[in-house]
């Protein structure tokens, strides 16, 4: 390229927001909710039923993955269990998404 001959350069952005569907506003924004000298090493660490579920978890998120890829187990995926949360309702709604931009 020469001082005669010069391009163009084009940077495109897309900016969005997307609005929180499950609300946090329980939550205090002042003060952490428990204080650091007041955390025990066993409140952190996975219980053997935090085990045991994840492993479920794990068991229908890959039977969901083979069924879906593998044709001759299509038929797999009507027998998978729904993996229930405290926020399934919030959660099927769709998202809201904004422009940065207010366009």
């Amino acid at each position: 390229m020469t001082t005669q001959r010069t391009s163009t350069d084009l940077h495109h952005f897309q900016l969005f927001a997307v609005k929180n569907r499950i609300s946090s506003m329980h939550l205090p924004h002042d003060r952490p909710i428990v204080a650091h000298d007041e955390i025990n090493i066993s409140d952190l660490l996975p219980t053997v039923e935090d085990n045991q579920m994840l492993r479920h978890t794990w068991c229908v998120l890959a039977g969901r993955v083979i069924s879906r890829y593998l044709p001759e187990l299509k038929w797999m995926a009507k027998h998978l269990p729904s993996l229930a949360h405290a926020h399934m309702k919030e959660a099927k709604r769709k998202s809201e998404i904004v422009s940065i931009f207010g366009m």
